[in-house]
């Protein structure tokens, strides 16, 4: 299975659970400083990537494996939209798993403008599951 969300992200926290319930820690408002990845942000031009459509400023993935084989996996991405093709290529951010092995779940997803106004995305509203028509052959 695929969730699909159809965003043009910038800030995008996402978690993936499987066969438990989250870890103890909580990180749906985000692993890093968002401030001071904002800040950091700002060094991100066209001219300083001149080739780039997209550039990742800073990532966090966290993954606490559990001693019954499960997992939990937490996941906050800053991504800086560079060209239009960059805007294209995010427009769909996603989150590939198993639904027998595993669940998914995106607490928290927003845009930054270049203004640092936020616009925080409806994850439920804009987002779906549907299965990997290539995973259907394996199957027959």
């Amino acid at each position: 299975m695929i969730r699909r969300i159809r965003i043009m992200a910038f800030a995008f926290v996402a978690a993936a659970v499987t066969g438990a319930t989250f870890a103890e820690k909580n990180f749906s408002k985000g692993l890093l400083d968002r401030a001071a990845v904002i800040e950091a942000s700002k060094t991100v031009t066209r001219e300083a990537y001149p080739n780039a459509d997209t550039v990742l400023v800073d990532r966090d993935e966290r993954i606490r494996y559990q001693a019954d084989g499960t997992y939990v996996q937490w996941d906050d991405t800053y991504t800086k939209i560079l060209t239009e093709k960059g805007k294209r290529e995010w427009l769909t951010v996603r989150s590939w798993y198993n639904v027998i092995y595993n669940t998914t779940a995106i607490p928290f997803a927003e845009v930054i403008r270049p203004d640092g106004t936020t616009v925080p995305v409806d994850v439920k509203q804009r987002s779906r599951d549907y299965a990997d028509p290539s995973s259907l052959a394996s199957n027959i």
